[in-house]
């Protein structure tokens, strides 16, 4: 949903789009049409920013509906001049905290067996520093086993309440 809930906002293929929940009206908020992966568009709470994971790297640009409709390229979003850029570890999905200081970030490392992991890191982005990203958090790691995460380190969607709680799915079933 837009902050305003007013529309609903969507990925389909490399475009992002948003229906508008009373006219039904449909508009194309970016395309990255040379992209090979465009996995996360999620606005801040405040509607002031938006996090976009692009080729496996996260963007936090200001959410300036005219300049994201031109952008078509990672150079058109480092030149938005943004908050924060992540690309260390590839980037899948994003979540704001309610209070939008702080974003959970599904991303690809290593982790149990040196198998490629799914993880979720959080981060403090109150400072608009990417040079030293503050890490809070990133898990599952030594806290907490999922069920068969040790032999296949896979988290397929998560989400948060942007305060405490996260939902995190597995792929396991029915055990």
């Amino acid at each position: 949903w837009s902050p305003d809930g007013r529309q609903i906002i969507y990925i389909t293929g490399r475009r992002v789009q948003a229906v508008d929940f009373e006219t039904g009206e449909i508009t194309t908020l970016a395309e990255f049409v040379a992209a090979d992966y465009l996995e996360a568009f999620e606005i801040s709470p405040d509607g002031s920013q938006v996090a976009i994971s692009l080729n496996r790297e996260l963007y936090v640009v200001p959410f300036d509906r005219q300049v994201l409709a031109a952008a078509r390229s990672r150079t058109q979003l480092i030149a938005m001049n943004g908050c924060f850029t992540y690309s260390e570890l590839g980037t899948t999905e994003v979540r704001w905290s309610n209070d939008g200081q702080r974003l959970a970030v599904g991303v690809l490392g290593v982790g149990p067996n040196n198998l490629r992991a799914e993880m979720v890191r959080v981060f403090d982005i109150s400072t608009c520093n990417s040079a030293t990203p503050r890490v809070l958090d990133t898990f599952p790691g030594p806290r907490f086993d999922m069920s068969g995460y040790n032999t296949a380190p896979l988290i397929p969607s998560f989400d948060w309440d942007g305060e405490t709680l996260f939902v995190l799915n597995s792929v396991i079933r029915n055990k």
